[in-house]
């Protein structure tokens, strides 16, 4: 004998009436336990340049997360892509570099690496890596020479295959200055910059964004050239 479509319908009802409430209590009961837990937030882990030279790059422990040294040795391993990078700190001796290969999350607060001796980079984004850089306060970088110096090194190094992202997300401000014939942010041959956020002061010998015979503040280096401005 089938059921009519009404049967069914009133059977549908009566076992949500029945399933509905002790499944809700069972779901909170596992959420409880933790046998089915809820999606964890990325985390944020911070670094002091002041320590010494700071480097970000693939672990070789823990394939497809990241590894961070402080002054030559290992800080913290296994970090997770998704998470950010905070480096803070003031320093007139180290550096930092971001040698992920990989997209890399990092935050800017209140870095200052200023003062230097010699013709430094103070942040290389190099190889591959895309790295998506967030603006927390008052940065302030140059590449430890005066305008005079003929040194050809940028403040910014952003590597031929690498690529700089300024998050719309910043809401504080990076002044890099360069020399006489180093761009403030690019390179030699320099990757792409993408600015979505913050505030950016750009200056060097010759000021501009472009490239050229000489440099510019923003684009390729000495001869060279760079990949893609943004500017949104």
């Amino acid at each position: 004998m089938h059921k009519s479509d009404t049967e069914r319908t009133v059977m549908q009802v009566k076992m949500k009436r029945y399933l509905g409430k002790p499944f809700a209590v069972f779901l909170a009961a596992l959420l409880a336990i933790g046998l089915f837990p809820a999606v964890a937030s990325a985390a944020t882990h911070s670094f002091d340049v002041s320590a010494g030279d700071i480097r970000v790059e693939a672990s070789s422990a823990t394939p497809g997360t990241l590894s961070v040294s402080v002054g030559g040795a290992v800080a913290q391993d296994g970090i997770d892509p998704a998470d950010t990078i905070k480096l803070t700190g003031t320093t007139n001796q180290h550096r930092i570099v971001v040698d992920a290969g990989m997209a890399v999350n990092l935050e800017l607060d209140t870095l200052n690496i200023t003062g230097r001796t010699g013709n430094v980079i103070a942040i290389d984004i190099a190889n591959t890596t895309a790295a998506n850089m967030v603006l927390t306060g008052a940065n302030v970088l140059d590449n430890g020479s005066s305008y005079a110096n003929t040194g050809h090194n940028p403040t910014i190094n952003i590597a031929a295959d690498a690529s700089l992202v300024i998050d719309a997300a910043s809401t504080g401000s990076l002044r890099v200055t360069g020399n006489a014939a180093g761009p403030a942010i690019g390179g030699a041959t320099a990757g792409s910059l993408t600015v979505n956020g913050g505030t950016i002061d750009a200056a060097t010998g010759s000021s501009g964004i472009s490239g050229g015979a000489e440099h510019c503040a923003i684009g390729g280096g000495y001869r060279g050239s760079m990949k893609s401005i943004v500017i949104n």
